[in-house]
């Protein structure tokens, strides 16, 4: 800096521009501009250096493209400087120069406006870096995270997948236990219907088919159930009949034995006596039958009953009534054997 200073001081006889011709644009930027092309050139033959502000390439520094971009930051930092500082103003350069400010004191000022200006821009590419950085190690962050979640989906779905394989594996046998089980039961009827026909044709009938099953008649069942209940009514009658007898006997012979104790004894009265006792034996004999056939006919009354609530459960009621059926005409058939 101090051999640009000096450097200054031995340009001081050349005419220049000043400051505010600089910022305002007055005389001719040509001027201007060679007036820093040569002072430029001059530092850098003095010190032997290539310029390295804006052209760090291999090449030494010539009049050029680099010296233009070198002028035009100048400016344009000098203009920044001024306008963002607000330190001075157009009528504060136009006293300073008027006051009879340097050549030296412009380049000063001029160095510092681009020192502070290559401070700013430091401090703004270190920010610009610290955001980029920021910004890199949130994308890392999320491109990291979003691989975490990625690869727990996809383990999330591989455990469901092999949990609808295993669950559709179960089904499938489940299935086939089921298929199984009801082949079994279909050949399980089938036996049951080949021995119901060979117990029919054992039996002598061909056995009722599945349509005259299906067809029986409910009024022939209903007209059994009343004939057993007229049946079960006249037993009823005579029972009650036989009771009033039994006990109209029991008082007579209450009275001939107290007669008896009055020494009435006759012929007549020891033969009605005989034929009481010998009518009251009977007449118990036949209320113990009656009262048997009685709880039979009970019985068969509960069992036609349960026969027609059968026939109303469909091909089932008629099956279980060809079972009965089958077994009560082999009990006939032992019990005519038998005899």
């Amino acid at each position: 800096m101090n051999e640009a200073y000096n450097l200054a001081i031995g340009m001081s006889g050349f005419p220049s521009p000043t400051l505010t011709d600089v910022i305002l644009g007055k005389g001719s930027s040509a001027s201007v501009n060679g007036e820093l092309r040569l002072l430029l050139s001059q530092l850098s033959a003095s010190r032997g250096l290539e310029a390295t502000w804006l052209d760090p390439g291999p090449s030494p520094r010539t009049y050029g493209r680099g010296d233009d971009l070198i002028v035009q930051n100048i400016t344009r930092r000098i203009s920044l400087e001024r306008n963002v500082s607000g330190l001075e103003s157009l009528d504060g350069s136009i006293i300073s120069e008027m006051e009879g400010e340097s050549t030296i004191d412009r380049l000063r000022r001029q160095i510092d406006l681009d020192r502070k200006s290559i401070h700013l821009l430091c401090r703004e590419l270190e920010e610009e870096r610290n955001a980029a950085a920021i910004a890199a190690n949130q994308a890392l962050a999320m491109i990291t995270r979003l691989q975490d979640e990625k690869a727990a989906m996809q383990m999330e779905a591989s455990h469901y997948q092999r949990m609808m394989e295993e669950q559709a594996e179960y089904d499938g046998e489940a299935l086939a236990e089921a298929n199984e089980l009801l082949a079994q039961r279909e050949d399980q009827i089938q036996e049951l219907e080949a021995e119901l026909e060979k117990c029919w044709t054992q039996s002598g009938g061909g056995g009722p088919t599945e349509k005259e099953d299906n067809q029986l008649p409910f009024e022939e069942q209903h007209s059994t159930a009343a004939l057993l209940e007229d049946e079960r009514a006249y037993i009823s009658e005579s029972l009650r009949k036989l009771e009033k007898k039994l006990h109209l006997y029991s008082n007579n012979n209450t009275s001939t034995d107290l007669s008896n104790s009055d020494a009435i004894e006759g012929t007549q009265e020891s033969i009605l006596l005989a034929k009481g006792e010998a009518d009251l034996s009977t007449f118990q004999e036949e209320i113990s039958s009656l009262n048997k056939r009685l709880k039979t006919l009970e019985g068969d009354r509960d069992f036609l009953e349960h026969s027609i609530n059968s026939l109303k459960n469909g091909k089932e009621g008629a099956q279980f009534i060809r079972e009965i059926a089958c077994n009560l005409r082999e009990l006939r058939a032992i019990a005519i054997e038998s005899k």
